[in-house]
Protein backbone atom coordinates (compact mmCIF):
# COMPACT_ATOMS: atom_id res chain seq x y z
CA UNK A 1 0.00 0.00 0.00
CA UNK A 2 1.42 3.36 -0.96
CA UNK A 3 0.32 6.85 0.10
CA UNK A 4 -2.01 7.34 -2.87
CA UNK A 5 -3.80 4.07 -2.09
CA UNK A 6 -4.06 5.09 1.55
CA UNK A 7 -5.47 8.46 0.53
CA UNK A 8 -7.85 7.21 -2.14
CA UNK A 9 -9.20 4.20 -0.26
CA UNK A 10 -10.86 4.46 3.09
CA UNK A 11 -8.35 2.59 5.23
CA UNK A 12 -9.25 1.01 8.56
CA UNK A 13 -7.02 -0.54 11.16
CA UNK A 14 -8.22 -4.13 11.31
CA UNK A 15 -7.88 -6.64 14.15
CA UNK A 16 -6.43 -9.64 12.31
CA UNK A 17 -8.08 -11.90 14.88
CA UNK A 18 -11.28 -9.84 15.24
CA UNK A 19 -12.24 -8.34 18.59
CA UNK A 20 -15.54 -10.23 18.90
CA UNK A 21 -13.84 -13.51 18.07
CA UNK A 22 -11.07 -12.87 20.62
CA UNK A 23 -13.50 -11.87 23.35
CA UNK A 24 -15.53 -15.02 22.71
CA UNK A 25 -12.40 -17.15 22.80
CA UNK A 26 -11.36 -15.37 26.03
CA UNK A 27 -7.95 -14.38 24.68
CA UNK A 28 -5.89 -11.90 26.68
CA UNK A 29 -6.98 -8.37 25.69
CA UNK A 30 -3.40 -7.11 26.03
CA UNK A 31 -2.49 -9.45 23.16
CA UNK A 32 -5.49 -9.16 20.83
CA UNK A 33 -5.75 -5.40 21.18
CA UNK A 34 -2.04 -4.79 20.64
CA UNK A 35 -0.43 -3.52 17.45
CA UNK A 36 0.73 -7.09 16.83
CA UNK A 37 -2.87 -8.04 16.01
CA UNK A 38 -3.62 -5.02 13.81
CA UNK A 39 -3.02 -4.16 10.17
CA UNK A 40 -4.32 -1.59 7.67
CA UNK A 41 -6.95 -2.78 5.18
CA UNK A 42 -9.73 -1.12 3.20
CA UNK A 43 -12.85 -0.17 5.12
CA UNK A 44 -14.89 -2.29 2.71
CA UNK A 45 -12.84 -5.41 3.43
CA UNK A 46 -12.95 -4.73 7.15
CA UNK A 47 -16.77 -4.59 7.09
CA UNK A 48 -16.92 -7.84 5.10
CA UNK A 49 -14.71 -9.62 7.63
CA UNK A 50 -16.78 -8.77 10.70
CA UNK A 51 -16.10 -10.52 14.01
CA UNK A 52 -15.66 -14.11 12.90
CA UNK A 53 -12.71 -16.51 13.02
CA UNK A 54 -9.92 -15.87 10.50
CA UNK A 55 -10.43 -19.15 8.64
CA UNK A 56 -14.11 -18.25 8.25
CA UNK A 57 -13.54 -14.72 6.99
CA UNK A 58 -10.81 -15.87 4.61
CA UNK A 59 -13.18 -18.46 3.18
CA UNK A 60 -15.89 -15.81 2.95
CA UNK A 61 -13.60 -13.51 0.96
CA UNK A 62 -12.63 -16.34 -1.39
CA UNK A 63 -16.20 -17.57 -1.92
CA UNK A 64 -17.30 -14.06 -2.75
CA UNK A 65 -15.00 -14.46 -5.73
CA UNK A 66 -12.89 -11.46 -4.99
CA UNK A 67 -9.60 -13.36 -4.71
CA UNK A 68 -8.05 -16.78 -5.26
CA UNK A 69 -6.64 -18.66 -2.24
CA UNK A 70 -3.03 -18.40 -3.41
CA UNK A 71 -3.36 -14.67 -4.10
CA UNK A 72 -5.01 -14.05 -0.74
CA UNK A 73 -2.24 -15.99 1.02
CA UNK A 74 0.34 -13.82 -0.76
CA UNK A 75 -1.50 -10.62 0.29
CA UNK A 76 -1.63 -11.86 3.88
CA UNK A 77 2.12 -12.53 3.88
CA UNK A 78 2.82 -8.91 2.79
CA UNK A 79 1.44 -7.87 6.18
CA UNK A 80 4.00 -10.08 7.96
CA UNK A 81 1.29 -12.60 8.79
CA UNK A 82 1.83 -16.34 8.44
CA UNK A 83 -1.19 -17.39 6.38
CA UNK A 84 -1.11 -20.97 7.71
CA UNK A 85 -1.38 -19.78 11.33
CA UNK A 86 -4.24 -17.51 10.30
CA UNK A 87 -6.05 -20.24 8.38
CA UNK A 88 -5.67 -22.57 11.37
CA UNK A 89 -6.97 -19.91 13.80
CA UNK A 90 -3.78 -20.42 15.81
CA UNK A 91 -3.85 -17.19 17.79
CA UNK A 92 -1.08 -18.05 20.24
CA UNK A 93 1.47 -19.04 17.58
CA UNK A 94 0.34 -16.15 15.37
CA UNK A 95 0.88 -13.51 18.06
CA UNK A 96 4.43 -14.77 18.78
CA UNK A 97 5.33 -15.13 15.10
CA UNK A 98 4.04 -11.69 14.12
CA UNK A 99 5.62 -9.97 17.14
CA UNK A 100 8.98 -11.46 16.11
CA UNK A 101 8.52 -10.30 12.52
CA UNK A 102 7.57 -6.76 13.56
CA UNK A 103 10.49 -6.51 15.99
CA UNK A 104 12.90 -7.83 13.35
CA UNK A 105 11.62 -5.25 10.85
CA UNK A 106 12.12 -2.46 13.39
CA UNK A 107 15.66 -3.67 14.05
CA UNK A 108 16.44 -3.76 10.33
CA UNK A 109 15.09 -0.27 9.69
CA UNK A 110 16.72 1.33 12.72
CA UNK A 111 19.92 -0.68 12.64
CA UNK A 112 19.56 -1.24 16.38
CA UNK A 113 18.94 -4.34 18.44
CA UNK A 114 15.84 -4.33 20.61
CA UNK A 115 16.67 -5.55 24.08
CA UNK A 116 14.43 -7.61 26.32
CA UNK A 117 12.94 -9.86 23.64
CA UNK A 118 13.79 -12.85 25.81
CA UNK A 119 13.06 -11.28 29.20
CA UNK A 120 10.94 -13.00 31.82
CA UNK A 121 8.22 -10.36 31.33
CA UNK A 122 8.07 -11.06 27.58
CA UNK A 123 8.00 -14.82 28.16
CA UNK A 124 5.18 -14.37 30.66
CA UNK A 125 3.20 -12.10 28.32
CA UNK A 126 3.69 -14.08 25.10
CA UNK A 127 4.40 -17.55 26.46
CA UNK A 128 7.77 -17.61 24.70
CA UNK A 129 10.80 -15.52 23.86
CA UNK A 130 10.54 -13.17 20.89
CA UNK A 131 14.10 -13.78 19.71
Amino acid sequence: MDFSTYSNERIDIHHIFPKDYCVGAQYDKAKWNSIVNKTPISARSNREIGGIAPNSYLGKLEKKGSVMTSDLDNYIETHWIDHELLRNNDFNKFIIDRAKKLLNAIEQVTGRTISGKDSDAVKQMFGDSLT
